[in-house]
This record gives structure tokens, sequence and C-alpha cells, in this order.
């Protein structure tokens, strides 16, 4: 009787290894694929629910816009704000109307930055040719060998639109516009709210060995409001039916400050701040181009989460065997200051293979909602950060070329080693195409940053 127990211990002792065998060979190798080196996108599941909203943020919309009078004074109009949205309105009915290129500017004959002008600062430097897709502009003619990231309407005696980019002589005029579109531009600038206007001077640059773009000017600011950012974590549970087309083999793995989820191909990790990776081995490819990467963004967000409102793209850029597309949140805090993200947001990495465009890795941070308090926080003035600035990242001013753009607004960042997100008040200094993130507050923790290094 013992030994007839003892074969049927063994017996199920040898079926529980082998079930074990199965189900461990189920989890890292699924019957639907063929292995991680061989792996598809995952297909999301129909009855994942999405969060965001339906509708696809227009990402190439301007950054900021500025109004100036020829007083002298400027109002920035932060990205989302009213009067930046009803200005902005005015101004693409305009550009739909103008004409192809018609040269560059010699330095001699470009207008004085002082006078009453609009100036539309772009997300994201493009040649003339890419913007003339955007604008449905003709095509032929246009350059697209310069960059260029804004554009300026000077209406002074001859109305003057005007193109730049951050390469020296990099000036392009475009036009003509029309009296009637003069006319209603000069309304528009007069309908703006004059509380939005502040008193701006120009730098003082005695202790300073920096070029700095003809014109700038920076705000008088001494104090500005204190803020906080309130924090839409995603689902876990959501968010796994989204990744994953059969949730019985996700494996979960437990990390110190998040969570991972495999099911052998696919790899989701989701962090206590609200952060959110997803990856896939890329296939052997090469890199889709702008267009391409668009369109599959356009609908794959779509369709894992949806679209922030707020994002706008920021970088393309094509390395080996994939392309990277960086997203970053522009709003605005009680239609005054632009609040904005940096490093991205939101950023996918691409790689095609024949005519199929996979997304092999996807990164974005949580939702985002910026609140001012009734605080107050004292301002550093803008040469003290400016100097600051230059002796600890020298090789920028040196090599990436002159300040072109120096304003106050609120940065959405996570200080190293800490799960929560806070709002703080920065300079945002623009070098070049660089983007210098320097803490404002004086009494600010924060250290100054070059985005993307």
């Amino acid at each position: 009787m013992q030994r007839v127990r003892d074969y049927a211990l063994n017996g199920l002792l040898t079926v529980l290894v082998a079930l074990s065998i199965v189900l461990s060979y189920r989890v890292w190798f699924p019957s639907d694929t063929k292995g991680l080196w061989q792996a598809k996108e995952a297909q999301v599941q129909s009855s994942a629910p999405t969060t965001q909203s339906g509708i696809i943020p227009k990402v190439l919309r301007p950054d900021r816009i500025y109004i100036q009078k020829a007083e002298g004074q400027v109002a920035l109009l932060p990205a989302g704000s009213l009067a930046y949205l009803q200005m902005w309105s005015d101004i693409g009915d305009v550009l739909q109307g103008l004409q192809p290129v018609n040269g560059q500017i010699p330095p001699e004959q470009e207008a004085d930055p002082t006078d009453a002008a609009i100036t539309v600062v772009l997300p994201i430097p493009l040649t003339l040719d890419q913007w003339a897709r955007e604008w449905d502009w003709i095509r032929v003619g246009l350059p697209n060998f310069t960059k260029v990231d804004r554009f300026t309407i000077y209406l002074t005696k001859t109305p003057t639109v005007a193109f730049s980019g951050a390469a020296p002589g990099s000036t392009f005029r475009v036009g003509p516009l029309s009296p009637a579109d003069e006319k209603m531009l000069r309304q528009r600038m007069a309908e703006v709210d004059e509380s939005l206007f502040q008193k701006c001077r120009p730098l003082v640059l005695k202790d300073l060995t920096v070029s700095v773009a003809g014109g700038l000017l920076v705000p008088e600011v001494t104090e500005m409001p204190e803020g906080t950012v309130i924090v839409d974590k995603p689902d876990t549970a959501v968010e796994q039916a989204r990744y994953f087309p059969d949730l019985s083999v996700v494996r979960h793995i437990e990390e110190k400050d998040a969570n991972s989820y495999t099911d052998g191909q696919r790899w989701l990790r989701m962090t206590l701040s609200g952060q959110m990776e997803y990856m896939i081995a890329p296939p052997e490819g090469s890199a889709p181009d702008m267009t391409r990467s668009l369109e599959k963004t356009r609908d794959w967000v779509s369709s894992h989460g949806g679209w922030p409102q707020d994002l706008m793209l920021n970088e393309y850029v094509q390395q080996l065997g994939r392309s990277v597309l960086v997203y970053n949140v522009r709003m605005d805090a009680d239609d005054r200051y632009p609040v904005e993200t940096a490093n991205g947001a939101l950023q996918l990495e691409l790689s095609q293979s024949r005519d199929q465009v996979t997304v092999t890795h996807y990164r974005r941070h949580p939702d985002f909602t910026p609140h001012l308090t009734r605080g107050r926080s004292p301002i550093m003035p803008a040469e003290k950060v400016l100097q600051a600035t230059v002796a600890e990242f020298p090789s920028l001013f040196l090599f990436e070329g002159e300040v072109r753009d120096m304003y106050l607004g609120y940065l959405i960042w996570q200080p190293e080693k800490q799960y929560a997100w806070r709002l703080e008040p920065v300079w945002v200094i623009q070098v070049g195409e660089k983007r210098v993130y320097a803490p404002a507050a004086a009494l600010s923790d924060m250290k100054a940053f070059v985005e993307g290094a």
C-alpha cells in the first residue's frame, strides 16, 4: 500500500512539473507569435476604453505669439489662451493667402525690430518647403535647405512678412500682405487686452560676453504667482488591456518605484509618478520619413490612450534604423504665462520595414492640470540668470549661436528621486535652436538644464 501511495505522489509531482513547464512556455512564447525578436506591435482590444479626447490636436500650431506695440510694450500669448486662439485663427487665414517666397532679405533691408509687429514662434524648425505643405502653399521655388522656426509680420508703412531661423542669413521675405489683411491684423492687435501687455526692456550686457539677437526684449517682472500641478495618473488595468492582446499570459514584475508587465514580446512599465513606457524589440528596417511617421503616430496614439490636447511636436530626428518624434506640453497659466514640459511628455520611436511602419518604443507622462495660487515668488532679473547660465554652459553659447529669445513661464518637472511633480517659474532661454530652462524664483532648488542634453 505504501508503494502504491509513493507511485501516486511521484506521478502527481511529474504532472505538476510538466504543467509548470507548459505555462512558463506560454508566458514567454504565446502561440500567436514567433517570439520577442519577431514581435509585431500589439493589436489593441476593442473593449479598452480611452481616457483622452478622440480629437487629434494640431501639433504644428505655434508655440507662442508675441504682440509688440511700437512703444515697446509686448504681450506674450501662450498656446491655448483665448487671445492666442483668436489671433492664430486670423493669422492662419492670412497665411493661406500669401504668395511663395520673394527671396532672401539682405541685412540692410530687414525691418526695425522695435516697430509694431506680430511674431509667431513655430514649434519645430522646418524648411519653408516643409511648412508650405502645412499651409497649402505653392511649393515651386521655395528653399528646402535652411530651416526656419518663426515669422514676423511687421506692420510698418510697407508691411513685411519675414521668416527666420537660427542660422545666419536665414531670413526670407514672403508676401505681399494685402491691404485688407493688414487692416484686419492692426484691428486684432488693438483688441488685445491691455492687461496682457508687459513692460519690456533690452538686456543689459555690460558684464556678459554673449551674442544677442537684435531687438530682443525681456519682461520687467519682479514676482510671479506660485503654482501647483494636478496629476491624472493612468489606470493600470486599462493600460494593460490596451497593450496586451492576451492578458492571461501577462507576467507582473514589481520594482521599487514601478510595475512592469510582459507577455514575452511586449514590455509595459508604469512608474509610481504616472509615467508609462512601452517597448517591443525593433525589427530590422529603416527610419521612416516625417510624413509617414506623423501618419502612423496619429493613428497609434489615438488607439493607445488618446491625444492630450496641449501637445505640440518639438522634435523629429532620423537615426540609424529609426525615427524619433518628441512632443511636449504647451499650455497657458491664467492666460498670461506659458506652461511647458521638457524632454518629451510624449515620445515615440518608429521603424519601417518595407511598407510597414511599427512603433517600437513609446513613452508618455501623465496628464497635467496647472493651478496658480495666491502665493508670490520673487523673480531674479534676466541678466543674473543669463550670467549664471552662461557660466554653467559656456560651450552652448559659444557654438549654438545667439540668444534669440528669453521669456518667463512655468515648467512642469519632477525632481530627481521623487515621485511628485512640480510647477516651477522659469526663465526659458533660446540659444540658436536649443532651449535652456533656468529657475526664475530666487529660492528655487531647481538646477538649470539644456533640453535634450
